[in-house]
């Protein structure tokens, strides 16, 4: 084997381990994304079914503007967040525009969500870190 040969083999060794750690990197960044997502839209209170469907994913810019349909389960906002996830490195955001959705978070529903949605995932957030690694390894 040639010094050439040598250095060719080690370039191709060192693209294929970037092109792993990206993949890696995107299929993490998605799990993650998707598990604060879940959360969030479940532990939106239901009365009518709006305020969960109004949680939408956004990357780089925050989505604006409400969502007209209405999803008691959650499962329609779900589907929307997982299908438009761009894995890629940047800012991401699950955010919801409904006018009430401050009133909701701040725990207007003691019945249903005293503690608000979103404040309560990000307490574990560390956590979902680390579910995110463990499935990304599988």
């Amino acid at each position: 084997m040639t010094i050439e040969s040598e250095s060719l083999s080690f370039a191709s060794q060192l693209l294929a381990f970037e092109n792993r750690t990206i993949r890696r990197g995107e299929r993490f960044t998605t799990a993650l994304v998707l598990k604060l997502g879940e959360r969030i839209v479940l532990r939106t209170p239901v009365d009518t079914g709006r305020a969960r469907a109004n949680w939408q994913y956004g990357k780089g810019v925050a989505p604006s503007g409400e969502v007209q349909s209405v999803s008691k389960s959650g499962a329609e906002a779900i589907a929307a967040i997982r299908g438009k996830i761009d894995p890629t490195p940047g800012v991401h955001f699950v955010m919801n525009n409904l006018d009430y959705i401050k009133g909701l978070e701040r725990g207007k529903s003691q019945r249903q969500a005293p503690h608000g949605m979103v404040a309560v995932t990000v307490v574990e957030f560390q956590g979902l870190v680390g579910q995110a690694i463990i499935e990304i390894q599988r």
